[in-house]
């Protein structure tokens, strides 16, 4: 138990704890039991444990946090326009028919966000904490793009999306099908667990670690 110890108190918060979130379209579908079970595996392959899973409702303020900031949403109009650039020409030749490509990006930003928000605000969602060494970087990694049609291979977000991009979620106002969120930076990371737990992501790891310990989930 000592060694375990040990391996908790050598944990940095500022890299070595995550927060990915379930979004409710997956809950409600059945998705997200296959979601989990991935994680897990994943978690077991990358030294990492599931510290936390618990379910929660998303607020206003949880999912404004991704949009909120200086240039935010100008970052997402760009993604919106490279991925109409990257979509089909039929695709493309009705973004241009319904003038999103003559749209500033703040607006196309401002439209996604409000999308996100009607489909995400004060429904369930499952909330889960992941440890381990380089954690942050790992579920960053594992999640994807925020287009599923641009995400990698293997990812969570490639591997159970329904297809629904950010081209369609403006062309047909439906939401955004990238089943998971994680946040972006330590400063998101920090804003979420105060707004889900109250607490800031070092308070959490120590807590989490300690309980972890008794109960042995570190993978050696």
């Amino acid at each position: 138990m000592v060694e375990i110890t040990k391996k908790y108190e050598e944990l940095d918060s500022r890299k070595d704890i995550a927060l990915l979130s379930i979004k409710p379209e997956p809950i409600l579908d059945g998705r997200a039991e296959r979601i989990i079970s991935w994680i897990e595996d994943y978690c077991e392959s990358n030294r990492l444990s599931i510290a936390m899973q618990q379910k929660a409702v998303g607020t206003a303020e949880h999912i404004l946090v991704h949009y909120g900031g200086p240039g935010k949403l100008e970052e997402v109009g760009k993604k919106v326009i490279g991925a109409i650039r990257m979509s089909s020409p039929e695709q493309r030749a009705r973004a241009e028919a319904a003038g999103l490509t003559s749209l500033p990006l703040e607006e196309l930003g401002r439209r996604v966000k409000q999308i996100e928000l009607d489909a995400y605000a004060g429904k369930e969602i499952m909330v889960l904490i992941i440890i381990g060494k380089d954690a942050a970087s790992k579920i960053r990694s594992a999640r994807g793009a925020s287009d599923p049609k641009v995400s990698g291979p293997g990812t969570i977000r490639r591997e159970f999306s329904s297809g629904m991009g950010i081209v369609d979620i403006l062309l047909d106002n439906k939401p955004l099908d990238n089943v998971v969120h994680v946040p972006l930076n330590y400063e998101e990371l920090e804003t979420e667990t105060r707004l889900l737990f109250g607490k800031n992501p070092d308070a959490m790891l120590r807590e989490l670690a300690s309980e972890n310990v008794r109960r042995s989930f570190i993978r050696n």
